[in-house]
């Protein structure tokens, strides 16, 4: 339900977890997020995430045969589209491939619009996909 709160909201379930856990440091996911602890009382470092760096990398194939999405259930009503534009096109979708280089575009996006998905999230799918060498599709958000 996180996905779709917005910033008051957000911002006070991080502090009652703060609160809750009582930790002795914190390691932020965003500067954002860093942002959003400062007062909280404990030491807060920003550290983005970074690819994983035992990743083969992924020759770049001349066909698209897959496109391979990583992580929860976080594509909504994407994944419906995804499925049919790759069956359409004679291409599998693949969700948790393997690895990355199992695929030869990596799609990273969720279909959350809230405060936490915007602002802290650490865009570790965008990470792994180039670390991987993997062409990506990204979801822009454009907000007016």
């Amino acid at each position: 339900m996180g996905n779709a709160w917005d910033a008051a909201t957000c911002r006070q379930w991080l502090r009652d977890e703060v609160a809750r856990v009582r930790p002795v440091g914190i390691v932020a996911a965003t500067q954002a997020m860093r942002d959003d602890l400062t007062g909280c009382g404990v030491p807060v470092l920003a550290l983005s995430h970074h690819a994983r760096p035992w990743q083969q990398a992924n020759p770049l194939r001349r066909d698209v045969e897959a496109v391979g999405y990583e992580g929860g259930n976080y594509l909504g009503r994407w994944q419906a589209v995804l499925e049919r534009e790759c069956r359409r096109r004679g291409w599998r979708f693949v969700v948790n491939p393997a690895q990355l280089a199992d695929v030869d575009i990596v799609v990273a996006l969720r279909d959350c619009s809230g405060y936490a998905a915007r602002e802290w999230k650490s865009n570790v799918k965008l990470a792994n996909a180039q670390g991987s060498q993997t062409p990506y599709i990204l979801k822009v958000l454009i907000l007016l």
